[in-house]
């Protein structure tokens, strides 16, 4: 597997198991954030919808999918820009950027893996 495939298929598992974790066990991972605990079925439907965008990832990865990953890396880093941003605005708790930062380092490993060839 090329760098940058290797990249997106092993964000790919993390934003697999960060779906699972929203789609079956929402209650355990949203105080792990500071976020409420949520009974409405939009968490799981968000924790789904993680689960494909994951499964995509590691297709990608998998199948070396290149205008594909490199597609990725400016999306993966809004989700780092939006994060901070509704941290700024007070609607959620500082430490959900964390999660972005996670999405900012691998979109910045999986540029520079691109560029590396």
């Amino acid at each position: 597997m090329k760098p940058a495939s290797r990249s997106l298929f092993i964000f790919g598992i993390y934003t697999l198991i960060n779906g699972l974790g929203l789609l079956l066990i929402p209650n355990i991972i949203l105080p792990l954030l500071t976020l409420p605990v949520a009974d409405e079925v939009w968490i799981r439907v968000a924790g789904w919808l993680i689960c494909l965008l994951g499964f995509y990832y590691l297709m990608g990865g998998i199948s070396n999918i290149r205008p594909f990953i490199r597609l990725t890396v400016p999306g993966r880093v809004s989700v780092f820009l939006f994060f901070v941003v509704i941290a700024v605005l007070g609607l959620v708790k500082p430490v959900v950027v964390v999660v972005g930062v996670i999405d900012l380092a691998s979109a910045i490993w999986t540029a520079l893996a691109l560029r590396a060839r």
